[in-house]
């Protein structure tokens, strides 16, 4: 069920009908193929980052409702994105890097700004932007266009 009044109880409510939820746990998908790419190619410690980030984002998008799995999500994704970031500080091209990354994460931003403001459908919109900005930074990374070996 849908929380169409947004005073209920937080448990027992989906945060986004399933019809938005589905876009950002298939985008999550995309992520385990981007660390197979990662652990292929020698990156392992983002790689383990990315999927971390996949098997909370999986877990949580696949029933979105406010607790435990939603926080260890957060706090997964918060962990992963600020270790992918300081990573490749002495990269040559660490600035495309941080020009996607960082867009990635003012994407979420405003994602959170929309959902409290009732705009769902641009919320989601935004926020599966984020993952996709965040996907084509690992894979820039992973090969080899930002770390030249």
């Amino acid at each position: 069920m849908y929380n169409t009044d947004y005073n209920k109880n937080k448990t027992t409510f989906l945060i986004l009908k399933k019809t938005h939820s589905q876009w950002i746990y298939y985008l999550g998908w995309i992520s385990f193929f981007n660390s197979l790419i990662g652990f292929y190619n020698g990156y392992y410690d983002t790689a383990f980052m990315i999927f971390s980030g996949f098997c909370s984002c999986i877990n949580y998008w696949k029933y979105p409702i406010y607790g435990f799995r939603r926080n260890l999500d957060i706090t997964v994704t918060s962990i992963a994105v600020s270790y992918n970031l300081m990573s490749v500080i002495y990269c040559q091209n660490a600035y495309l890097y941080y020009i996607i990354g960082l867009s990635s994460v003012a994407l979420y931003l405003i994602g959170v700004v929309l959902y409290n403001q009732k705009n769902i459908s641009m919320s989601t919109f935004i926020h599966c932007l984020s993952h996709i900005g965040a996907i084509t930074c690992n894979y820039l990374l992973f090969t080899d266009n930002i770390c030249i070996k």
